[in-house]
């Protein structure tokens, strides 16, 4: 069996943490736009809106939807089989890695890098 490139863990992470930033599942927009439809408050709709809006907007630019990211926490399940390149040390560099990529290209917020 081949080992998993370390390249190939590393985009991986980077496509994950850049779809988490900048992707929000339709069923909780779907949700969204259904309290929406029932909101009577003016100041709550005004949110609600405002919330859709920068999820398309954030869509179709590809960058971040919100300011702050959050911080990533990465749980990994692997097959007995599962065999990364380097071991599973480097695929913990290789997650490091690309949320230091993901940093600097979706643009993510610098403390995504080191929370402190």
């Amino acid at each position: 069996m081949s080992e998993i490139a370390r390249d190939l863990l590393r985009e991986a992470a980077t496509e994950i943490m850049a779809r988490a930033a900048i992707e929000i599942p339709r069923d909780y927009r779907d949700g969204i736009r259904g309290m929406l439809g029932r909101e009577q408050h003016e100041l709550s709709r005004f949110v609600l809106e405002a919330m859709l809006e920068n999820w398309e907007a954030a869509e179709a630019d590809r960058r971040a939807m919100c300011a702050d990211t959050g911080v990533p926490r990465f749980y990994v399940k692997a097959g007995n089989e599962a065999r990364p390149e380097g071991g599973f040390v480097a695929l913990e560099e290789a997650v490091r890695s690309a949320t230091a990529e993901a940093t600097r290209s979706v643009p993510l917020r610098p403390n995504r890098v080191h929370p402190l």
